[in-house]
């Protein structure tokens, strides 16, 4: 059995990614008029990262959860899974990231959970992992509550 959900981007990410790039653009445009190539490497760098970052899909297989990002994929084996539950964003500190740039990317941390790695499109979506290695991470996806029906199926039974 596989299930495959989309991540979907929220209006807000929509509309920061949209603003920011066009910006970008702008900034790029005089920056290279300035000779500002330095700078300029900088934006791109960053930009790019950023972007490879952005989450495309989530995956359940037989055996483990897989969030396709741009460049690379996280696989998270279902006999790792500690507790997957709904998450709700409040108060979440980024260390480390973009807030709305292609999507809530990076490394965040709660009161709560601690430290943990995002990979959110829409954060009415979300849900938080932790895993048997002290990973933690919050990821989003359509039919999100089914993602987690169905893994917590695998938690109590043992199998998806």
């Amino acid at each position: 059995m596989i299930i495959k959900e989309n991540v979907h981007w929220s209006n807000f990410v929509k509309i920061i990614t949209f603003v920011v790039l066009v910006i970008l653009i702008f900034a790029c445009k005089n920056l290279i008029l300035n000779k500002s190539i330095i700078f300029f490497s900088i934006l791109i760098v960053i930009t790019l990262f950023l972007a490879s970052l952005a989450p495309l899909s989530i995956t359940l297989d037989d055996s483990k959860l897989t969030l396709k990002k741009v460049i690379g994929k996280i696989i998270i084996p279902y006999d790792q899974i500690i507790a997957i539950e709904p998450y709700t964003f409040r108060n979440d500190i980024r260390i480390f990231g973009s807030g709305g740039l292609f999507g809530y990317i990076g490394i965040f941390s709660n009161v709560d959970k601690g430290r943990y790695h995002s990979y959110v499109g829409d954060t009415r979506q979300s849900f938080f992992i932790s895993t048997k290695n002290g990973k933690k991470y919050v990821f989003s996806c359509e039919n999100a509550s089914s993602i987690i029906e169905t893994i917590n199926s695998h938690i109590q039974n043992g199998k998806v």
